[in-house]
């Protein structure tokens, strides 16, 4: 459908967002609120549809009507839903997140993973030590209030049990912070995050690969639809090493992918 200008007259993008317990919902309404930003700033017109969700649940998709200048464009824009697994995986037990977390600390640091991390970009691995020291004060904290009600109940308590009283104190105290910076300061969301790419990259997460399965069967029917001028994929944060994967995947199902 191009014209001799090589003007795209419609096109398909599929994309995945990151490590985020965000719905389709959420993504869309965000699209459409940037959306009107965008056409009000460089004097485009556009028409969002309202979005439909594939019958599975993993693909939700709104079309885009825009006009620039005079050349129109129909865009169908893919949201590849994943929420479902984040979700699962912030479900869990609290001293779960921390134990699987400390097995990828762990993991990272002996396969030197994490090395190579700091030697190619050293300002990302702050990214994965960034839980493991927010972990280390949250704990210090916690230690500090266990050993002071230790040391102030101990004149009427006694030895044993003000020691006990201090120890649930701050065993308190630590599950407290934890909980409570999950959602002002991300420290579970970033350990859940390593958690789920360490296992994923070690293959233990089966419902990772069913989604990019599905992901990718998405792209290879649009594509042989034959429906497009472009194919555009497109993955953020965590969903942009995902994308790549879901591409490779497509390439495998559709090996003529792209080629024309």
């Amino acid at each position: 459908m191009n014209d001799s200008t090589g003007h795209v007259a419609q096109r398909s993008v599929f994309l995945i967002g990151g490590y985020e317990p965000k719905s389709s919902d959420a993504f869309f309404k965000r699209t459409r609120r940037e959306l009107a930003r965008f056409c009000g700033t460089w004097n485009v017109s556009a028409k969002m549809s309202e979005q439909t969700l594939s019958q599975d649940g993993l693909v939700a998709t709104a079309h885009v009507d825009s006009n620039m200048h005079g050349q129109s464009v129909g865009t169908q824009l893919n949201f590849f839903v994943w929420n479902d697994i984040v979700l699962a995986d912030f479900a869990r037990p609290t001293i779960v997140r921390l134990a699987r977390y400390g097995l990828t600390f762990i993991d990272y640091v002996l396969s030197g993973t994490f090395f190579r991390i700091v030697a190619q970009a050293w300002r990302f691995s702050l990214y994965f030590l960034y839980p493991a020291v927010m972990l280390a004060v949250f704990s210090a904290l916690a230690s500090v209030l266990g050993l002071a009600t230790a040391k102030l109940s101990q004149p009427w308590l006694g030895g044993p049990v003000a020691l006990s009283s201090g120890v649930v104190l701050g065993c308190l105290g630590l599950y407290g912070l934890l909980r409570w910076s999950g959602r002002r300061w991300y420290v579970l969301h970033l350990m859940d995050l390593w958690s789920f790419s360490r296992d994923h990259l070690r293959g233990l997460r089966p419902d990772a690969e069913q989604h990019i399965e599905r992901f990718a069967q998405s792209i290879v029917e649009r594509a042989r639809a034959s429906a497009d001028d472009e194919i555009v994929l497109v993955g953020h944060s965590t969903g942009g090493a995902l994308i790549l994967e879901i591409a490779a995947r497509a390439v495998q199902l559709e090996p003529t992918l792209g080629q024309s």
